[in-house]
């Protein structure tokens, strides 16, 4: 399956900057890796930071910082503001390549839409329930059980979901 990910600039004291970032409802906060937040000038109150998993799988994050950073979709143009961002040292997201066009070739319901393409990209921005508005689904097309559904936030649109054979056929060949 995919995830919901998203390619977006982020912008701070340093000026703007690519990355990719996954929205997450099951999180209750918004994270962003150390190393971003630096490459972006952030900089914010230091409080450790107590995360915790299922299964009891917890980790203290005892540098952690609180600050503000803005976020755009790759292709839309409005900012948004994020306050209360917590810096972790690595997020340690799996690794998701998404071909627009191939999938659009290979999926009826996804053409004609704006679809980013990226290859093994790990994010480095969580956006947690916290920050909902921005990864709020506005829109969304599916197409059969178990095949792709695009959503659309006020990130713009992605494909996330889709378990079935024809789906890994499609990520084998952008592979090649």
């Amino acid at each position: 399956p995919r995830f919901r990910y998203h390619p977006v600039t982020l912008y701070g004291k340093s000026g703007p900057v690519t990355a990719v970032a996954f929205v997450d409802e099951g999180s209750s906060f918004t994270l962003v890796e150390d190393g971003l937040a630096d490459e972006l000038g952030l900089e914010g109150p230091s409080q450790p930071l107590h995360l915790q998993w299922t299964g009891g799988v917890t980790r203290v994050e005892k540098a952690s910082r609180s600050v503000t950073l803005t976020v755009s979709g790759k292709l839309q143009g409005h900012q948004y503001a994020l306050a209360g961002v917590k810096t972790v040292r690595k997020l340690d997201l799996p690794e998701q390549s998404l071909d627009g066009k191939a999938l659009q070739a290979h999926y009826p319901h996804l053409r004609g839409l704006p679809l980013d393409t990226y290859s093994n990209a790990r994010p480095r921005l969580l956006i947690g329930i916290g920050h909902l508005q921005v990864g709020l689904v506005l829109k969304c097309r599916e197409g059969a059980a178990n095949t792709p559904v695009a959503v659309k936030s006020r990130l713009g649109w992605t494909v996330c979901g889709g378990t079935n054979q024809r789906q890994n056929v499609v990520a084998a060949q952008s592979r090649s």
